[in-house]
């Protein structure tokens, strides 16, 4: 394969970063819910957060290829 898109690696990992971003993010989130007693607050700001996250990894990640 000598094109000059992603391999079958390089996408793998964008989807690990992805999931893991959106995972801690919410994890985080519920874990200071558990805290303050305020579920489902911090979960969506969490996750939110995690979003965020994963799409400024996904862009640095694949700015290579654009």
């Amino acid at each position: 394969m000598s094109g000059r898109g992603p391999g079958l690696g390089d996408v793998f990992t964008i989807g690990i970063a992805l999931a893991a971003n959106l995972v801690v993010g919410f994890a985080i989130g519920w874990g200071v819910d558990l805290l303050t007693g305020t579920f489902p607050i911090f979960a969506f700001v969490g996750f939110g957060l995690g979003l965020i996250t994963a799409g400024v990894t996904v862009y640095r990640l694949s700015r290579r290829y654009m």
